[in-house]
């Protein structure tokens, strides 16, 4: 008797266990307002790599306004120098190759994204309502950026729909010469054109409390970037010329999605730029002060 009262006792506490961790918002276990926005957000969305790197003020103070610079109106589209941040000049070699060095998940771009019930009940609506609103943002970066979207025929939509390898994926390849991103007639393959496209994978996931990262209020369908290979892929291909284009498409696009969506892009030697997690269209760092 004392035994499967025991047993029962166990059961019951493991029971009230599991409720108690359901109730917590994801990726709390981390937060804190002294990490880096950057930091507190990837850490909601799946990226348990993300770390953050304590610097001076002044190393500080020049990473944010290099960055804040770059996205302005002073960086061409036809600028190779990405965003500076290898150049070991101002900001230092050791920041930049801590910053460009980041282990394992944050070694690839993604997305993670927390879909309110309210605007999707079912999760493959929570895809759904993704995928259009993407098409919208990449169509609406594209125009900001002077990108023409490439199709076989004339009066053809643009935007490429497909499923594969259990992702729905949605994409677009994207045509200007001028700043590096060739028409199909100039090229052998479209693996040489410049190509945008969110591909998330179908998994089966329970609705939980949004991650005090981005207010911790109401329940969400949470897609995160957690699984080494079943990940929101965020894809911007690009030739070499046009280097500069990557991160300016991220952020354009991340302007346009909602407040609930974030791009992730991994750092880039060639292409000289850092880790970044894009909010609204504002690119966060993995920094923070000492």
């Amino acid at each position: 008797m004392k035994s499967r009262l025991l047993v029962a006792a166990l059961a019951s506490a493991a029971l009230l266990s599991g409720c108690s961790s359901l109730d917590r918002p994801t990726g709390d276990i981390n937060y804190s307002e002294s990490n880096s926005r950057a930091y507190n957000l990837a850490r909601a969305g799946g990226l348990y790599q993300a770390r953050d790197r304590a610097v001076s003020a002044d190393e500080y103070a020049v990473a944010t306004s290099t960055v804040s610079d770059a996205f302005g109106a002073s960086l061409a589209l036809s600028s190779s120098q990405g965003l500076g941040l290898s150049a070991g000049g101002a900001i230092g070699l050791g920041l930049a190759s801590a910053l460009l060095a980041p282990p394992g998940t944050m070694e690839r771009s993604s997305a993670f994204f927390f879909v309110p019930i309210e605007e999707a009940e079912t999760r493959d609506e929570a895809v759904e309502l993704v995928l259009s609103l993407y098409i919208e943002a990449l169509a609406g970066a594209s125009d900001a950026l002077e990108l023409e979207p490439h199709g076989d025929n004339p009066g053809d939509d643009p935007a490429v729909r497909f499923q594969r390898s259990g992702r729905e994926g949605a994409g677009m390849f994207l045509i200007n010469p001028e700043v590096g991103c060739p028409s199909r007639e100039e090229v052998e393959s479209f693996r040489d054109m410049c190509l945008a496209s969110l591909q998330i994978p179908v998994r089966p996931r329970s609705p939980g409390q949004a991650p005090l990262a981005i207010g911790g209020e109401g329940q969400v369908h949470p897609f995160t970037a957690t699984h080494k290979t079943r990940y929101p892929r965020f894809v911007l291909r690009v030739p070499d010329d046009a280097a500069a284009l990557r991160p300016l498409l991220a952020a354009q696009i991340s302007a346009r999605m909602p407040e609930w969506f974030f791009a992730y892009l991994a750092p880039s030697r060639k292409h000289r730029t850092p880790p970044m997690v894009f909010e609204k269209g504002e690119p966060q760092l993995f920094i923070v002060k000492k």
